[in-house]
């Protein structure tokens, strides 16, 4: 019998902890959206940078979306293409999950960073099927 409470508890543990790392990995990209509007963009790239490890180890959905949080960040910072990488990469993770929200944000995120290399048609194509 202690045998099975002891199974249980790790049952209902895992789950917990799970959710520990999500919530973690939202607080970082909500606090990394705070610092960006203040300016802070170093700040707000080192904890999306933490935000898309942690959801790699531990929260594979929302790594489409801590990515697309980090090419917007380095977007604003002036890096359009490492903006244009991240969010190509951000765009393929929440087609794999058949995330739609997430894919949608992240084409459109896309096509502002293709934009700002001057690709306006390349740009156009993304903010159409973002809406599509």
């Amino acid at each position: 019998m202690k045998l099975h409470a002891f199974a249980l508890v790790l049952l209902l543990a895992a789950p917990a902890a799970a959710f520990a790392d999500q919530a973690q990995v939202i607080a970082l990209v909500r606090a990394a959206e705070a610092d960006l509007r203040l300016g802070r963009n170093p700040q707000a790239l080192e904890k999306l940078r933490q935000a898309v490890e942690l959801a790699r180890r531990t929260a594979p959905a929302l790594v489409a979306s801590a990515e697309s949080s980090l090419g917007n960040a380095y977007l604003a910072g002036g890096r359009a293409a490492d903006a244009e990488r991240t969010l190509r990469s951000a765009v393929d993770l929440a087609r794999k999950g058949n995330d739609a929200r997430v894919t949608a944000s992240a084409l459109n995120n896309l096509g502002n960073a293709l934009a700002a290399q001057g690709r306006f048609a390349d740009a156009t194509a993304m903010y159409r099927e973002a809406i599509s």
